[in-house]
C-alpha cells in the first residue's frame, strides 16, 4: 500500500562519507542492489535524499554526499577536451563534468554527477589521481584542471552559488 504523500519513513540505510552503503549498520556488499537503489534516488524540496521504488519511498541518511568518486582515469583521445572518466561508489562510470569541480571544507574535492543532479565527494585516492592534472594560476590564485587548451577553474565552496550542496 502506498504511503501518504507527506509521510516519508527512514530506509534504515546510511551512506558514509566514503560512499559506502550500510543497511541497519551492516555494509551492503551487493553492488547490484546498491546500484538499483542509487538509480532510484532523488532529493525532495527539503534537500533530503529519498529512494522511490515500486510506489514506495523512504529517506536515506547521508553523511556527506550520496556519491563518491573512487577513481579518475584520463581518456587519452579526449584529454584535449578535458574529459576524464570517473568511477563512482555504486559502480557506474561517467565523464567528469570539469566545470562543476569545487573544493569544500578540509580541502575535499567535489563535483556534480548524474547530469548535475547530485554532488559527489572525491575519495583521497581519486583526488590524488586527478591532482596530476591540476595546476595553479599564479595571477588569479585559483587552481584549475587542465583540459588541452582549456582551463577549468576549481572554485572554493563559497564561490559555487547555484550548485546543489552535499
Amino acid at each position: 500500500m502506498p504511503q501518504p504523500q507527506n509521510e516519508i519513513h527512514p530506509c534504515d540505510i546510511r551512506i558514509d562519507k566514503e560512499g559506502t552503503w550500510f543497511f541497519r549498520g551492516a555494509e551492503m556488499f551487493r553492488k547490484d542492489i546498491v546500484r538499483l537503489l542509487a538509480d532510484n534516488m532523488s532529493r525532495d524540496e527539503k534537500g533530503r535524499y529519498l529512494i522511490e521504488y515500486n510506489g514506495e519511498r523512504c529517506r536515506l541518511e547521508v553523511d556527506d554526499t550520496p556519491f563518491a568518486v573512487r577513481s579518475v582515469t584520463a581518456v587519452p583521445e579526449a584529454i584535449s577536451r578535458g574529459e576524464y572518466l570517473i568511477k563512482l561508489n555504486e559502480g557506474s562510470e561517467e565523464l567528469l563534468d570539469a566545470e562543476t569541480l569545487w573544493i569544500g571544507e578540509s580541502n575535499v574535492m567535489y563535483c556534480l554527477v548524474r547530469r548535475r543532479a547530485f554532488a559527489a565527494r572525491f575519495t583521497r585516492a581519486a583526488y590524488y589521481q586527478l591532482a596530476a592534472f591540476i595546476d595553479y594560476d599564479e595571477d588569479s590564485g585559483i587552481p584549475y584542471l587542465r583540459g588541452g587548451e582549456r582551463r577549468f577553474a576549481i572554485r572554493a565552496a563559497g564561490d559555487c552559488a547555484g550548485r546543489p550542496g552535499p
